[in-house]
């Protein structure tokens, strides 16, 4: 074994075992003593983040939240060997586990951030459990994992969905629910959760929350043909975020209506709104929101065939998508790339950008996505002349779409495979 490394090797186990020998109360004090130290370094224990804080961002970010999950290690090996564990010591944990969840969450660090949500909702009851639960999931979600997002909404729900329950939270969750029904395109069943949500809003009064499900309803209204509905839904969600100066939900309400009116085809007023949403996401510093709404920019100019801006807006949107860790629409705009090739007459290079997103997409389980990106791999494999290759993974895609019951994707698939055998002069797998 190479010297320096043996010396490493032995230095990591004599320290461990020196740890070992502490008595357990020896051990406990020495990091009670670590942690209040550090926390003098950091001006003192820092407040405690709100009830709805790490779901909004109404958070003051301080210095001490760069060390917030180191303190609350600390914290919790000191408060493990008292017995009973001193309040005091329990408050501060509860305190660095939050802030520090919310730290990782704005870097985008989402397992970390769920993690640490998670082990603040073991120390918790009611409500404060609740919200922990909820936050971990969005976290999960952010990171593409929908099915282990929707278990931990549902967890958080089971704690607050009581007849006469006025919290926020509850259409929290209920929102929660939607966005990953939604997302999965399964717009039949996120539209009921939007619907009760605003309803209890409605009732208790939370306006914010209301405008936020809005956005969420009109997004449904659009993938459903219902655009008048969705630029209404949008422009009364403006109107309303502006009132309240909410720069941030104002520009989702644009960014919504940019996508309504490509739709109608009002392609200059598109372009328009999609560059003012994409400059007021940047002026909030909205990463994720600037990088979804430059995805949806993106498939509107591929929609409409203007291949070089929506090649432009796919490169653009890449590194956004990894920055921010959204894995789910990271594969998506790899399979646009992908398309984008094939139009260029690169099977191969589409090839390998199309297995990429494939398998992002098993990992994070999109089995819409899975299935269109399955086509494109048999379309690139037509034109590498691979055909038996080529249509054993384009049907396996096709009755994964159709088992996913998206009708219109299927269509789109087998449109694209047709011109591909054509241009290869081979017949269509039909």
């Amino acid at each position: 074994m190479h010297a320096e490394f043996a010396y490493l090797f032995r230095h990591a186990l004599l320290r461990d075992a020196a740890y070992e020998l502490q008595l357990p109360a020896a051990r406990a004090a020495l990091h009670l003593n670590v942690l209040e130290i550090v926390e003098g370094l950091y001006g003192g224990l820092p407040p405690e983040p709100g009830a709805s804080t790490g779901i909004s961002a109404n958070f003051e970010t301080l210095p001490i939240d760069e060390v917030a999950a180191e303190l609350a290690d600390h914290a919790q090996s000191a408060a493990g060997a008292a017995s009973p564990a001193a309040p005091e010591l329990l408050q501060r944990l509860r305190i660095y586990l939050k802030r520090a969840a919310i730290h990782a969450g704005r870097a985008f660090q989402n397992r970390q951030s769920a993690r640490l949500w998670l082990r603040a909702a073991e120390m918790q009851e009611g409500e404060a459990r609740a919200h922990a639960l909820l936050s971990a999931a969005r976290m999960v979600g952010s990171a593409g994992h929908a099915s282990e997002a929707e278990a931990l909404t549902r967890a958080a729900l089971e704690t607050v969905d009581i007849p006469d329950c006025s919290s926020v939270l509850l259409p929290d969750c209920l929102e929660q629910l939607g966005h990953l029904r939604s997302t999965a395109e399964q717009m039949d069943e996120a539209e009921p959760h939007y619907l009760r949500g605003l309803e209890l809003c409605q009732r208790h009064n939370h306006a914010r929350k209301a405008t936020s499900l809005r956005i969420r309803l009109a997004h449904v209204c659009l993938r459903t043909g219902r655009l008048d509905d969705s630029h209404a839904l949008y422009t009364q969600a403006m109107h309303e975020s502006r009132e309240r100066s909410d720069a941030a939900t104002e520009a989702l309400s644009v960014a919504g209506l940019a996508s309504v009116t490509a739709a109608q085809g009002r392609h200059a007023e598109a372009d328009e709104l999609f560059e003012k949403a994409l400059a007021m996401h940047r002026q909030q510093g909205d990463r994720r929101s600037e990088s979804v709404t430059l995805g949806n920019m993106a498939s509107y100019l591929w929609r409409t065939k203007q291949w070089q801006r929506a090649e432009d807006a796919m490169r653009r949107v890449l590194p956004l998508h990894r920055e921010v860790g959204n894995r789910r629409f990271e594969a998506k705009a790899l399979g646009g790339l992908a398309s984008y090739a094939l139009l260029q007459n690169q099977p191969g290079q589409a090839l390998a950008m199309a297995q990429e997103a494939l398998k992002i997409d098993r990992e994070v389980g999109n089995p819409v996505e899975e299935g269109l990106h399955l086509c494109t791999i048999g379309r690139c494999l037509v034109l590498l002349g691979r055909l038996e290759e080529a249509e054993t993974s384009w049907r396996t895609g096709v009755a994964l779409l159709r088992q996913q019951k998206v009708a219109e994707w299927v269509e789109y698939s087998i449109s694209f495979m047709r011109e591909v055998c054509a241009k290869a002069g081979v017949p269509p797998f039909e």
